[in-house]
């Protein structure tokens, strides 16, 4: 008990003893199994009979123990969002690696050897899929088609750079003597692990910069980057591999065009294959009006073999699932039922957070093993060096070159935080442990080195990045979302936009995007919607928006006042999201509280069941009674209005005729 206080003051000390005393549970469930099996085999051989209850350890051994080990994971996250301090200055990646280290020193010095790794394939074909699916599919579309020129510049162009540069350089200081001579590696080595080590991960992205809540144009370059130059890296991995396997002699100049046209073929079908399901996606939840239960099921399956289909025909995996959520969300977000977004929307955040966390906790326990790696101060530390400057030199030279093109150039500070927040993660270690010894003879030195990079720039960057950002004075995002007010005059800007372009006849982009909407609205809408969602006015859905968010604003101030006066009354809103206040004066003014119009409540129950159907829960059928009734009261003052009216007109006629005849 003693040491549990003292350890409560101090996270990681807490960590440790969790770990320690799961693994020695399950150390003594190990141990006592062998004890239990062998007393149970001398008792079989004695006497026999009929077990009541059999000890199956060796069975789910395996499972068991990454269940403890997410057990843990989760206890640690709960205690990390404990203290506000320790929150705010070290990012959830951080705690989950040194989660990794504690668990994989235990290990280690318990049973001698490490038999957790991070497999490759468990990591490219279940665990990154997760995070990729949630990031594709709540992609801000809008925010990433307006960035993307800066992005696929970042993504392709850059990774370029980083990699031939860091490649050429770390062969230049082998021929200089500064890495040993025991690192057996050539030229065609030296590109091929700078190709894997350049790229930008997406996964410490994520973790990393959504803590920070850097401005959403910083956000969407440095994560689309992160995401679009898997391409770039894939091809260049595939390519340096064939090189290094047929022996550089052997490589002709034919085969570097064969690359060149390999990352096109790989980067634009693995996008095709995306939009290809997004499509067949779309128009399959046009007929699920009957059976919404099986809504997220579809969504989840489909978006998940748009991702095995390329790897299936060796495309752009990542590029495939993140086009497929941003070309299907729009039409699927209309088909479904709210349950079913709020279910898909819950489940990929939950599936995303545990491979995030899977990830992270492997990259510890693989890094303890030091049988699997070999360290050389001259590869590490150059290494380092070329990857932070040629990240910055690139981003630089860039960002000058996109500046002469965009409205809204970056500044200075936007590039120092780029260039800072290219991270490395997974991604590159699981193609690191993917090389072949006896091709590579320098893998295990790799291996090292991309340890330490990641460990760098997720540990040491991560820690460090949202203290740069407030010491910089970096603008921050906000989670204020759009009023009904600004979204009418965004949308009237891009209209007076699209006719200035027609008018100086330039082609530019709020043309073809004009072009785009003209070409959904007369197509793609047509055949992707459901006729009920398509044939609805847009003046109706601005509507019934403005009702749900003026019945929400009532429900919370009945919150505040709750919580006010010390009631323990819960009111569960996650299913629509909460207005800020300043949003809710703005609506409040474009449209009257519903007073008078509020659902009165009655006790009602539905008498039958299905399994192939959710029905209309309370909360939905009091919004739709809410509307109805509002929308009849309106009209049926409309019609009294015009009535009356009518009668005036009918009158003064009325009264014009005797007069004349008089």
């Amino acid at each position: 008990m003693i040491w549990f206080v003292n350890a409560t003051t101090q996270p990681c000390i807490l960590l440790y003893h969790i770990s320690l005393l799961i693994f020695i549970i399950v150390q003594s469930l190990m141990c006592s199994s062998l004890t239990f099996l062998d007393g149970e085999s001398s008792h079989q051989h004695g006497g026999g009979g009929y077990r009541i209850v059999q000890w199956e350890w060796s069975y789910v051994q395996t499972p068991y123990i990454i269940a403890s080990w997410l057990l843990v994971a989760s206890v640690a996250k709960i205690l990390f969002h404990f203290s506000q301090r320790f929150t705010t200055a070290v990012p959830e990646s951080c705690m989950l690696i040194l989660l990794g280290l504690v668990l994989g020193a235990v290990v280690l010095i318990a049973s001698k050897k490490q038999p957790y790794q991070l497999d490759p394939g468990l990591f490219f074909l279940f665990l990154l899929p997760t995070i990729v699916g949630d990031a594709g599919y709540f992609m801000p579309a809008r925010l990433f088609f307006d960035n993307l020129g800066a992005i696929l510049m970042y993504a392709v162009v850059g990774t370029l750079w980083n990699a031939f540069c860091t490649g050429f350089c770390l062969y230049g200081v082998k021929m200089a003597g500064v890495i040993d001579e025991k690192v057996n590696a050539g030229l065609m080595d030296f590109l091929l692990f700078g190709a894997l080590i350049s790229a930008v991960d997406p996964v410490a992205v994520i973790a990393v910069f959504e803590e920070v809540h850097v401005n959403e144009t910083l956000f969407i370059i440095v994560f689309g980057e992160s995401l679009l130059n898997d391409a770039v890296t894939v091809v260049l991995y595939k390519v340096y591999i064939s090189f290094v396997e047929v022996g550089p002699g052997n490589v002709y100049t034919a085969d570097y065009f064969k690359g060149i046209a390999s990352f096109l073929i790989v980067s634009i079908g693995g996008t095709l294959v995306g939009l290809i399901f997004a499509i067949i996606l779309a128009f399959v939840t046009r007929f699920t009006k009957n059976v919404r239960i099986i809504e997220p099921l579809f969504i989840f399956l489909l978006v998940y073999l748009a991702y095995l289909t390329a790897e299936l025909f060796s495309l752009s995996a990542i590029l495939s699932m993140t086009f497929c959520g941003i070309g299907c969300n729009k039409y699927v977000e209309a088909n479904i039922s709210q349950k079913s977004r709020t279910t898909v929307k819950y489940t990929m955040k939950t599936l995303a957070s545990i491979a995030e966390t899977i990830i992270f906790i492997f990259l510890g326990i693989s890094a303890v093993d030091k049988s699997k790696w070999a360290w050389d101060t001259g590869l590490v530390v150059s290494t380092l060096i070329f990857i932070l400057v040629f990240r910055a030199v690139g981003v630089a030279g860039q960002t000058w070159f996109l500046n002469w093109f965009r409205l809204v150039p970056l500044e200075k500070i936007d590039q120092v935080v780029m260039s800072y927040g290219g991270l490395r993660g997974a991604v590159a270690f699981a193609l690191v442990v993917l090389l072949d010894k006896e091709h590579v003879k320098a893998k295990d030195y790799f291996v090292a080195t991309t340890i330490v990079v990641v460990f760098f720039t997720v540990m040491f960057q991560g820690l460090t990045i949202k203290p740069l950002v407030k010491w910089l004075k970096v603008p921050r995002s906000t989670n204020r979302k759009p009023t009904i007010n600004e979204e009418i005059h965004e949308r009237a800007f891009d209209h007076i936009l699209t006719a200035v372009e027609d008018i100086a006849g330039l082609n530019g982009y709020h043309h073809w995007r004009d072009k785009w909407e003209q070409f959904d609205k007369n197509y793609l809408s047509k055949l992707l919607l459901r006729k009920s969602v398509y044939h609805k006015s847009e003046l109706w859905e601005a509507y019934q928006k403005i009702n749900i968010r003026d019945a929400i604003s009532v429900i919370d101030q009945v919150k505040v006042f709750v919580r006010e006066n010390g009631s323990g009354v819960c009111l569960d809103l996650q299913v629509i999201d909460t207005v800020p206040g300043a949003k809710i004066e703005e609506d409040l003014e474009t449209h009257h509280v519903l007073v008078e119009n509020l659902y009165k409540p009655r006790r009602q129950y539905q008498s039958h069941y299905s399994r192939h159907f959710m029905t209309v829960g309370e909360k939905e059928r009091q919004d739709r009674e809410v509307f109805q009734r509002n929308m009849h009261n309106r009209l049926e003052s409309f019609k009294s209005t015009r009535y009356k009216r009518h009668k005036k007109d009918r009158r003064s006629c009325h009264t014009e005729d005797c007069s004349n005849g008089y």
